[in-house]
């Protein structure tokens, strides 16, 4: 069952008929029944533990810069890589105050201490070269519905409509229900960030 025969399911028990297309299921006739199944995923999919979830993603921090965007979702380690391939831990604290005090002065060298803080992420010392941090993370994305992209497609893609496109990247393996008889490997080939979707192979 899809998001359109979930719709059509609703509607057909709520109001007696159900949309015949699925560029009907915009009309405001529909908005409760699409706002009650938005909310009904996010909550399955955000206080229950899905192995699909995890992920692996690198950052490249960049000299006297120390904040950066968090479109991780929870992160649960960081890493971080020097140039000479030495990897160390960067601890979380969720000081804020105590981080700014320590940083009054802008002291530069490798990252040691992160916090996140206006919805970013806050270095401390700030990198005084070019590190890549190894961030463990549970995405917060959750897949709104599939679609495949054309009936003839040799190579089996499908776009993946999420709730947020930000933290994917092109080439990024995606692993869905591993150590399942159900388990899947899939290719993002392309991010659509206007689409709002994932191009997966």
């Amino acid at each position: 069952m899809d998001y359109f025969d979930i719709i059509q399911n609703v509607a057909k028990i709520k109001l007696g008929e159900e949309p015949s297309a699925f560029s009907d299921v915009s009309s405001d006739d529909y908005y409760k029944i699409r706002d009650a199944i938005d909310s009904a995923a996010e909550e399955i999919f955000k206080n229950n533990f899905h192995d699909f979830r995890k992920m692996e993603t690198t950052l490249s921090v960049t000299d006297g810069v120390g904040s950066y965007e968090n479109v991780y979702g929870i992160i649960n380690d960081m890493l971080v890589e020097t140039s000479s391939s030495a990897i160390s831990d960067v601890c979380y604290t969720d000081d804020y105050r105590g981080l700014v005090i320590l940083n009054k002065d802008s002291e530069e060298g490798e990252p040691r201490h992160y916090t996140i803080y206006g919805g970013e992420i806050k270095l401390y010392p700030i990198p005084d070269t070019t590190y890549t941090l190894r961030i463990l993370h549970d995405t917060d994305n959750w897949a709104k519905y599939v679609s495949p992209i054309d009936q003839s497609s040799t190579a089996s893609q499908a776009k993946v409509y999420v709730t947020r496109t930000e933290g994917f990247t092109a080439g990024d393996t995606v692993y869905v229900e591993p150590k399942t008889s159900r388990a899947e490997t899939l290719t993002i080939s392309e991010v659509s960030s206007t689409g709002g979707y994932l191009t997966m192979t």
